[in-house]
């Protein structure tokens, strides 16, 4: 989309009225948890920038749930994001004297500008959605001196609490997985895309194949670099398919969007899931139960994952605790149709 995104952009894409998305962007009661966090979802796939904050009474105490993002970058997930926010919220509704203020931040723009606009809202705290961030992005709001919390991102280097998936836990957990169904070449779709998230379920793989390899239980593991975007997906595991003359019988995939394009490279090219080629995804996302087949996935509690970082933060408000805190929520298997189980 061409131009600032307006507030009526957002009411179109996300299918309501204006009048809703100024309820929900001014943070005001009567709005579902689910409509909510939709209607933010879309304004931050469009990019929307607010061009004033809300003004909210001085005697509530505001949240500033802060979303991170890299200039240009295609890929944010919506409803892995839009689980995140409705886990913030609903703890929010259960957590007396707070109201949800949202504010975006582009980290290869001018902070300061930004930052006036969260100092506006006078936040008691900050909940930052660090998906995209890098290291050096942490100092910006650290300086603000406000109790703070990374949510899908954290630094050991760094003072500041947060919320994370353990990535190379549920990584191994899906490799041992395979090869308990009797798979010894055993692949990976990497997403070359510089997050954390998938630096660790690509160290967590290769951690889970040496391990099995010293038992002699897998062989030498392929990784397909699918590319730095999902648009790639496809178009990379086409050309790697057309490379070589025999693939391995299970692949993990970074993510269920990654498994996704590359199932339908795989069925393209003949060959057929599980039959031929067995996929495990990562984070479960809200069509991995409809694909074709239905993908075997490490879930994510995502809601869980939300509810936790209001739960720290409103411990850090109230001066509970001193200590910096890293949470790691467990990814769960959900086994499905696409891995098939081999007869050895």
């Amino acid at each position: 989309m061409s131009g600032r995104v307006t507030a009526q952009d957002v009411a179109k894409a996300a299918g309501v009225s204006p009048a809703t998305v100024s309820l929900v962007f001014h943070n005001k009661p009567g709005i579902k948890a689910q409509t909510r966090s939709h209607v933010l979802a879309t304004a931050m796939d469009l990019g929307y920038k607010p061009s004033a904050p809300a003004q909210l009474p001085a005697e509530i105490r505001t949240l500033t749930l802060a979303i991170f993002r890299q200039e240009g970058s295609a890929n944010f997930e919506s409803p892995f994001f839009e689980h995140l926010v409705k886990g913030i919220s609903d703890e929010i509704r259960r957590t007396h004297g707070y109201r949800l203020s949202v504010s975006y931040f582009y980290g290869d723009s001018d902070a300061e500008p930004q930052l006036e606009e969260l100092r506006a809202t006078a936040p008691a705290g900050i909940i930052v959605l660090a998906t995209e961030m890098h290291s050096r992005d942490v100092d910006t709001f650290t300086g603000l001196g406000l109790p703070l919390v990374l949510l899908d991102n954290c630094y050991g280097s760094k003072a500041v609490d947060s919320v994370v998936i353990d990535n190379e836990r549920g990584a191994k957990a899906a490799v041992r997985y395979l090869s308990a169904q009797g798979h010894k070449s055993i692949g990976m779709l990497h997403s070359s895309e510089d997050l954390k998230n998938f630096r660790e379920r690509r160290e967590g793989f290769l951690s889970a194949i040496r391990k099995l390899r010293a038992k002699g239980q897998v062989d030498e593991p392929v990784i397909v670099d699918i590319g730095h975007s999902i648009d790639d997906s496809y178009r990379r595991m086409c050309e790697y398919l057309d490379a070589i003359p025999e693939v391995p019988t299970a692949f993990f995939a970074s993510n269920d969007h990654v498994a996704s394009y590359c199932i339908r490279a795989l069925q393209e090219h003949g060959l057929r899931v599980p039959e031929d080629v067995s996929v495990i995804g990562f984070d479960d996302v809200e069509f991995a139960a409809s694909m074709n087949p239905p993908l075997t996935t490490m879930r994510v509690p995502q809601e869980s994952m939300g509810e936790l970082a209001v739960k720290r933060l409103h411990d850090l408000i109230d001066g509970r605790t001193r200590s910096i805190v890293h949470l790691r929520v467990q990814p769960e298997l959900v086994a499905r149709s696409s891995v098939r189980r081999l007869v050895h």
